[in-house]
């Protein structure tokens, strides 16, 4: 083996080594539910089958506002990929929604689907 043949070697392992030490991504995403009847089921369910593109590990979070526009503490969502479990936090219009997934990094076309399930009206017509 030549001195090049060992500096290649080399660089390849400690590419190796910074990307083990680095760990997975983590990407936090904040969302305020701007639909007129909240996150109800059509929504819920496209925001789950969203989730469930996701290979990596995702913490949902939210907070309430209740009629009085006071907010509630932060609750959790233990998985939500599960319709059940997203259906179940009941957020309302202006509740604010904190994900986090850990894994990898996540493309600006899968942002702008999490930011259309909370934020596009067409899910306002459905209710209608």
């Amino acid at each position: 083996m030549n001195t090049e043949d060992n500096t290649a070697i080399l660089e390849a392992k400690k590419e190796t080594l910074d990307s083990v030490v680095e760990g997975p991504v983590v990407t936090k995403i904040k969302e305020t539910v701007n639909l007129e009847k909240g996150l109800h089921a059509r929504p819920a369910t496209d925001f789950t089958n969203l989730m469930k593109e996701y290979q990596g590990d995702i913490e949902m979070s939210f907070r309430l506002y209740d009629e009085e526009d006071r907010l509630y503490p932060k609750d959790k969502c233990e998985d939500a990929r599960s319709i059940f479990c997203v259906l179940g936090c009941a957020l309302d219009k202006n509740s604010e929604v904190y994900l986090k997934f850990t894994g990898k990094e996540l493309s600006e076309e899968y942002k702008a689907k999490v930011h259309d399930v909370f934020n596009n009206p067409k899910y306002n017509k459905l209710l209608s």
